[in-house]
């Protein structure tokens, strides 16, 4: 996950049209050191992925999950626009429905087995 998310980065900085050294100097550190966060040479703690959501105007998570296949609104061209974050919103609700869905399922038929030992 940290190589997509490193190749997310790096795809969303230049989505905005930030250099390297914008992003760095947001960032209080040198063009070098951002330079090894898009590479995968430095470990991204959740401090840094906050802060560089921030600057790219979007959430954390929707950093983390930009361009992921399970999210299928989550194109570069939502993400820019300003519409993103309700697409990501709707997304995330009719995973979180499904899943919900497929737990009940479950529960009841381990509610089943149960009351058949009994």
């Amino acid at each position: 996950m940290k190589n997509d998310l490193c190749s997310t980065i790096r795809k969303v900085r230049e989505l905005k049209g930030f250099s390297q050294d914008y992003v760095a100097i947001q960032l209080g550190i040198s063009q070098r050191a951002y330079s090894k966060i898009e590479n995968n040479l430095t470990k991204l703690d959740w401090s840094r992925i906050e802060k560089l959501s921030q600057l790219f105007g979007m959430s954390p998570i929707g950093l983390i999950v930009f361009d992921n296949p399970e999210f299928p609104n989550n194109s570069s061209a939502t993400c820019v626009g300003g519409n993103w974050n309700i697409a990501f919103q709707e997304d995330l609700k009719k995973i979180i429905e499904e899943k919900l869905s497929e737990l009940k399922d479950e529960m009841a038929i381990l509610k089943e087995l149960v009351e058949a030992k009994n």
